[in-house]
């Protein structure tokens, strides 16, 4: 082939790829919802853990506090108070209530579920009194209509003894109707004069999801879209990525030789098994002790974290990345032995300067806390033990090329 027509073959092969490409991150689009709740798993996990563990270390704390005080606490309390916490995974907040305020609520709800029954008792009396009254009156013909003026023939001590029961009905109703309307003043002057000894301590307990300093969080509006489309993405990317590298493999194939084909059939789903296992592993058992590490710093300086979906996105992308690309270690000590640059006898003479080298790339690779290097720098030294095997017990193919072979 010629340069133009290897061009050619490389705008094609690329062409192809990119529509993979597409096709992937569509599908990425549609899953999404489902790759972000992925995502977000560990650090929620993280959180809960982090908000559970400092609920269960104040509860300690008090009841140690209380202890030292004189009080008597049961043992069996606090250890089933203890694993009711971490069970339902709960979090707390201390409000204080006025204790004024919740009593003169109580009242009115009393007054109004009682006020019916006691608003008829005053018509029951009245009508009792009013039978007593029409029983000491004079015969019904003397007797006038409500609101009609006495008449004149009306005897004076009945006209008094009426007047007196008016005026009297009158002040009681007067009485009921100040005292509503003095109900909203008299709350209002009790709640200026609040006291501090009126205020009561109630503790409430809820599930750590619905604390708000217990959530996954956004500083903008548009950063829940921009990081619905990276997750889609990458999703993407994941999705297409055999396509893509069966696309350059094609292109790439056209210039070897058959025996160097044979390198490349084996070596290419090793690497990338290799590679899944480094990324696997650094999600599924690298960030749960990395981030309880983390967030414990900040229960030991009292900071609540608030962490950004974001943030956390690219933290999630480039950890992984690095696992996955250390873990090719083994390959790369391969190739390294086959181009004759080292041996399997100059690998274990410096396997003290290798595990130097590896734990700086650990360091390197990671966020520099000592549960990830150690979490990346123990199987990388297992994997360099390995690399020497396999380039100590995988024969060498012959190559016709070689005058040192046949």
């Amino acid at each position: 082939m010629t340069f133009g027509e290897h061009l050619e073959e490389l705008r094609q092969c690329l062409f192809r790829a990119l529509v993979g490409l597409g096709i992937g991150v569509v599908i990425g689009l549609m899953i999404g919802s489902y790759v972000i709740e992925l995502i977000k798993s560990p650090l929620s996990e993280a959180l809960d853990n982090y908000k559970t563990t400092a609920a269960v270390k104040t509860v300690q704390q008090e009841l140690e506090q209380r202890r030292a005080g004189g009080e008597s606490i049961d043992d069996a309390y606090e250890r089933e108070l203890i694993a009711a916490i971490r069970k339902k995974r709960l979090a707390f907040d201390d409000v204080f209530i006025d204790r004024r305020a919740l009593d003169a609520a109580i009242g009115r709800q009393e007054a109004a579920s009682s006020g019916p029954a006691s608003a008829a008792l005053p018509s029951a009396a009245n009508a009792a009194n009013g039978s007593d009254r029409n029983n000491s009156d004079p015969p019904a013909e003397s007797v006038q209509p409500p609101g009609a003026t006495p008449s004149a023939e009306q005897p004076a001590a009945d006209r008094n003894r009426s007047d007196a029961g008016n005026t009297a009905d009158r002040a009681t109703l007067a009485d009921e109707e100040d005292a509503t309307n003095r109900e909203p003043a008299a709350d209002r002057s009790a709640g200026s004069r609040l006291d501090a000894a009126d205020l009561v301590k109630v503790r409430i307990w809820r599930p750590v999801g619905l604390d708000p300093s217990g959530r996954i969080i956004g500083d903008n509006v548009t950063e829940a879209f921009m990081v619905y489309l990276k997750a889609s993405f990458v999703a993407g990317l994941v999705i297409a990525s055999p396509w893509i590298f069966w696309q350059l493999w094609m292109f790439v194939a056209a210039g070897l030789y058959p025996h160097e084909k044979h390198y490349v059939y084996i070596f290419l789903p090793f690497s990338l098994g290799l590679f899944l296992f480094g990324a696997s592993f650094a999600f599924f058992l690298v960030f749960k002790p990395v981030l309880n590490f983390l967030l414990s710093f900040n229960a030991w300086l009292g900071i609540d974290p608030y962490l950004r979906i974001n943030a956390w996105l690219s933290f999630v992308l480039i950890l992984p990345l690095g696992f996955g690309l250390s873990f090719q270690l083994p390959l790369v000590m391969l190739f390294l032995e086959r181009i004759g640059v080292f041996d399997a006898r100059a690998y274990k003479d410096n396997l003290r300067v290798a595990i130097l080298a590896i734990a700086i790339i650990s360091m390197l690779l990671t966020p520099s806390d000592p549960y990830s290097m150690v979490l990346m720098a123990v199987p990388l030294v297992f994997l360099y033990l390995g690399g020497i095997l396999l380039c100590k017990y995988w024969p060498r193919r012959a190559n016709p090329l070689d005058a040192s072979y046949g």
